[in-house]
Parts: structure tokens; sequence; C-alpha cells
């Protein structure tokens, strides 16, 4: 895929975490994984998934975050 005339691979991987999409560039130097919220979730708990994603000091693993989030990673929406 192309965005502003930079390669960026898209990879999807059995191994890999639900909700996750990784993007690279085309040389694998740098990666960025994208948690993504299914659009039927529950917006309460897409905006506390989200808000807890993009906090500056966020440590935890995307399966952390749907999990504290109250989302059931095999499931759109979670318990609230």
């Amino acid at each position: 895929m192309l965005i502003d005339g930079h390669s960026v691979r898209l990879g999807g991987f059995r191994t890999g975490v639900r909700h996750v999409i990784s993007l690279s560039d085309g040389w694998r130097r740098e990666r960025i994984d994208v948690l993504v919220i299914a659009p039927n979730t529950e917006p309460r708990i897409a905006q506390q998934t989200m808000t807890m994603a993009s906090e500056a000091d966020n440590t935890y693993r995307p399966e952390q975050i749907l999990t504290r989030a109250g989302l059931d990673q095999g499931g759109a929406s979670g318990s609230p």
C-alpha cells in the first residue's frame, strides 16, 4: 500500500494478536501496531479502549488493554 508516496506493508499472521494490524515500512525497519476496535463495540467501551491505548505512558500489551477495557478478545462487545 502506498501512503503519501511511501510503501507500507500490511501483514496478517495467524499467530498474531487478534484486533491488531501491524504496519511496517518497505525495508521492515520500522513497525507500528494498530489496535482495531470492532465497529459494533459499545461506544463507551470503545472510547475507554482507545483512551488506554493512546496514553503516552501506556505499557500494556494489546491483549491487556482489551481485557482491562472489558472487551472479550474473541468478540466485538464486552461486559460493561
